[in-house]
């Protein structure tokens, strides 16, 4: 950003600089030919999750990436049309997308139970409640092991008693004796 902020020819806004974008192209002296940079509002191509396997095999562990019985079992409950195209398949890798990646931290927003239905809807830049209630009712479907409740919990338990410590005002020094 504050490259693209010293560049005059890429046009960064201070709009644009107040509201960085999360991804944009490189502005760096080195990064294009000099006077032939994009301007700032141009968004750069986003490469899937599967061009980045191909470029980066090092990036994720592809046998953990590896679909199993249990996976599709899961997945279907989400989305019951699942094999249409034959992408889905136990011993295949998952042909990772971006909005897959979306969906499932939606769902899991939803299913940890630490954040409330406008929360989630912020943070997925929804205009409507109603969209964020789509993916929030497939997290009923979900039903996590064991441990993962106990951590989620765990983490609830955490998070109120930081903010139980946190708690400031007139009544908080008697709340504590």
């Amino acid at each position: 950003m504050s490259s693209a902020a010293q560049n005059p020819t890429v046009g960064c806004s201070k709009y644009d600089r107040e509201n960085p974008c999360l991804f944009h192209n490189a502005f760096e002296p080195w990064a294009a030919v000099p006077g032939k940079w994009k301007g700032y509002s141009t968004r750069p191509k986003l490469q899937s999750y599967w061009y980045l396997l191909q470029r980066y095999p090092r990036l994720f562990d592809l046998e953990v990436l590896k679909i199993t019985e249990q996976d599709l079992v899961i997945a279907r409950q989400f989305t019951p049309n699942l094999n249409k195209d034959g992408r889905f398949a136990v011993g295949k890798t998952w042909p990772l997308a971006y909005h897959e990646l979306r969906r499932t931290g939606a769902i899991n927003m939803f299913a940890s139970g630490l954040l409330s239905e406008s929360s989630i809807q912020v943070i997925l830049k929804h205009l409507t409640l109603l969209q964020t209630r789509y993916y929030g009712r497939n997290f009923s479907r979900l039903r996590f092991s064991e441990d993962f409740e106990n951590q989620v919990v765990s983490a609830r338990y955490e998070v109120m008693g930081r903010q139980i410590t946190n708690m400031r005002g007139p009544f908080s020094s008697r709340l504590f004796q």
